[in-house]
């Protein structure tokens, strides 16, 4: 973990046999350690005009997650109703389960801007 009063040579024999152990961290317990989530969140409503319904979406989603997960991030997915969309995005904040939020289809005077802005 970068812990400086580590020695070096110790450092190299741990990183070796969590290497050969193929370890990979706990996301759980990492995300107590660092206050981070590593996850972005997406948030899609149902209706018509959402971008579920556009040919290329399946593809955004595809890159979105390849980009996130070479950074170490994971995507998570909300489907939520029109009248749902607020509470999700209440929800993922109150949970501390996402480090942001991509926003699909963002307009002109959006209203989940200033809401994102609230939540922080």
């Amino acid at each position: 973990n970068g812990y400086p009063e580590v020695g070096e040579k110790t450092r190299a024999r741990v990183n070796a046999a969590a290497k050969a152990a193929h370890y990979q961290p706990n996301s759980r317990a990492q995300r107590l350690a660092t206050g981070r989530a590593m996850t972005i969140g997406h948030v899609i409503n149902l209706s018509g005009e959402a971008e579920m319904v556009n040919p290329i979406f399946a593809d955004f989603l595809a890159g979105a997650g390849e980009v996130y997960a070479r950074e170490g991030y994971d995507l998570l997915l909300s489907i939520v109703a029109d009248h749902e969309v607020e509470r999700a995005y209440r929800q993922m904040a109150a949970k501390g389960s996402v480090d942001g939020v991509m926003v699909q289809g963002p307009r002109i005077e959006d209203p989940r801007i200033p809401l994102l802005d609230q939540l922080g």
